[in-house]
């Protein structure tokens, strides 16, 4: 439910734009999948429990996002940007026009890997949020 919110505040750092080699025709930070022939490095964000139940005020989310990059350095210097933008325990910075963001911290979960089909290295991390609506 909060992901758009998370990429949009995730598309407007300027290291991590660098670190991706974003352009303002494509942000290389896609949900759920990377389209067929995306150019690395990108990133990818899902859900991976999607806002708890309609009677909580306070609703939680866990999603993943997985840095994607030719070298294992690079997707671990994209994933450490990631973490110190969206490991914020209560000190949130999230801006939301939907939601008001309480937590977002990193949670156990996530590794690293290199994929052979796509000869990528793969390094993901899990993050749990909690908000309510206004």
């Amino acid at each position: 439910m909060i992901l758009e919110d998370v990429r949009t505040y995730m598309a407007g750092d300027g290291a991590l734009n660098a670190l991706l080699a974003n352009n303002s025709t494509d942000r290389k930070m896609y949900p759920d999948l990377a389209p067929a022939g995306a150019a690395a490095p990108f990133v990818v964000y899902a859900s991976a429990n999607p806002g708890g139940s309609p009677d909580e005020i306070l609703k939680g989310e866990e999603f993943q996002v997985s840095a994607f990059a030719p070298t294992r350095s690079a997707a671990v210097a994209i994933m450490r940007r990631i973490v110190q933008l969206l490991d914020l325990q209560d000190q949130i910075a999230i801006p939301s026009s939907t939601y008001i963001i309480k937590t977002c911290r990193q949670i156990p979960g996530g590794g690293d890997q290199f994929e052979e089909e796509t000869k990528l290295y793969h390094v993901a991390a899990l993050f749990a949020a909690k908000y309510i609506r206004p």
